[in-house]
Formats: C-alpha cells, structure tokens, sequence
C-alpha cells in the first residue's frame, strides 16, 4: 500500500479511536504525541463544559500512533504529531527532528506537550484523572536508585 494513503488511513483511525474513547464526537479534541526509535508519548485532551479533560491513551491509540510513524518514509520520519478535531475535520501537524529546539526538552516545567495543549487550548484549567490510592509518584532520586539495581 502507498505510505501517504497508509498514512491517510491511519489518520482517520486515530480519529475514530478518539470519537471511542470519548464516547461521543471527537469535536474539540486533541492529541499530542512524541516517537522516536526509543520510545513514545502520547496524550489525548478534550474541551468539555468549559475545561479540558485529559484522557489516558488506549492501547490501540498508542498502536495507531506507532504504526503511523512506523509507515512514514524515512526522510518524512517526524517527532511529534498535534492532532486536534475542530468542525467534523481533523488536522494533522507534524514537527520533523530537525525542527525541534532541543533546549526546549531541558525545561521540565514548560514540556513540549504542555505547550501544545497550551496553544490549542489556551489557559483554559485542565482536570487530570485520579490515579488512585495505589499510585505512587517517584521522584529523580527514586529512578537513580531503581538504575543503580541494573
């Protein structure tokens, strides 16, 4: 199959699996994700009632991201995908490695995630679900120590 129908086709997935997700239409939804050969990220925020929700990517959504860098060429291999939903469309930007600041990854109060949210969403308070009693948040020194067990 061509790459950029490939490509076509998984964009309208992603959105698809947002509108499930949702339980409802996409609309005003949006999708920030970072890949590279290492790993990924991937965030979902929708605007409801006034304040943007954030939402944990599914499984597939975290499939659906890895397979569309995966079908892109190689010298169309991108970092980062802002997929936002706006009036039934989706559009689709994307930032290729030569494009990122890298000073910008030094700040890990300003990430690039909450930047895009920021300038898709504006200051608009953003509720985060509860991890549950379980949870447990670990700081730097927690994974120096959980390395150093390697």
């Amino acid at each position: 199959m061509n790459a950029d129908i490939e490509t076509g086709d998984t964009l309208n997935a992603i959105g698809q699996e947002i509108a499930d997700m949702l339980n409802r239409h996409p609309d005003g939804s949006f999708l920030y994700a970072e890949v590279d050969d290492e790993g990924y990220e991937v965030a979902i925020f929708a605007e409801e009632n006034g304040e943007i929700i954030y939402y944990y990517p599914s499984n597939k959504m975290f499939e659906l991201v890895q397979h569309l860098w995966d079908v892109a060429d190689d010298d169309k291999k991108w970092s980062i995908l802002e997929y936002g939903i706006a009036d039934e469309k989706f559009d689709a930007q994307f930032t290729f490695p030569d494009q990122v600041n890298p000073d910008e990854d030094d700040n890990d109060e300003d990430d690039g995630c909450e930047r895009a949210m920021r300038k898709h969403f504006g200051d608009k308070p953003v509720i985060y679900p509860d991890l549950g009693s379980s949870a447990v948040k670990l700081t730097l020194e927690d994974l120096a120590l959980l390395e150093g067990d390697n």
